[in-house]
């Protein structure tokens, strides 16, 4: 991640994250980054106050040397931004991280994997985190990750894109012939 100066047109900083970097988020404030490194299946926590690194998390599943890794992952930011949750696809599990103690709470699906997260979002509320995988939908009530709501979408049939609005209420998904978009107000 290199820092640039606009001013002085100047890199002024670089610090090095994991391997393939492959999503962040931002907080409204501009105090702090989170990174998705792909490949080493970790998490950089980055301090924008002073361009420091507060903390690299290490998740479950080793890394994805082995695996493909070019689609983007999913990643979300509560809008009280005390939760982070992101598709750890490595470790088939979706994380959600407590923002002020970095500690991550990995949410299976009744014990199972969570395979292939298209989306996901935090409700408005704060309380719930909404899932789209290929072929569910799921709510998981936050903090304590139990599953709240479990919809199967399409028949069963292996949806593509799908993609949630900001408040988790409208999710657009495309069919496995990917001839057709279907919008879906969630309620």
């Amino acid at each position: 991640l290199s820092v640039l100066d606009t001013e002085r047109g100047k890199i002024v900083k670089t610090l090095p994250l994991g391997q393939f970097p492959r999503a962040m988020l931002l907080t409204n404030d501009g105090k702090r980054a989170y990174v998705i490194n792909s490949v080493d299946n970790t998490l950089s926590v980055i301090n924008l106050q002073d361009y420091s690194i507060e903390r690299v998390i290490a998740f479950a599943g080793g890394n994805a040397e082995h695996y493909g890794f070019g689609r983007q992952l999913a990643m979300a930011l509560s809008p009280d931004e005390k939760w982070l949750a992101f598709a750890n696809t490595i470790g088939s599990t979706v994380e959600l991280i407590n923002t002020e103690t970095l500690e991550p709470l990995p949410i299976r699906e009744n014990e199972a994997e969570i395979l292939n997260v298209q989306s996901l979002r935090f409700l408005a509320d704060n309380k719930q985190l909404r899932i789209v995988t290929d072929n569910t939908l799921l709510d998981i009530s936050v903090p304590d990750r139990a599953i709240t709501q479990q919809v199967l979408s399409c028949e069963g049939k292996e949806l593509q894109n799908a993609v949630l609005n900001s408040d988790g209420t409208l999710i657009a998904v495309q069919t496995p012939s990917a001839d057709h978009w279907l919008l879906v107000k969630i309620s």
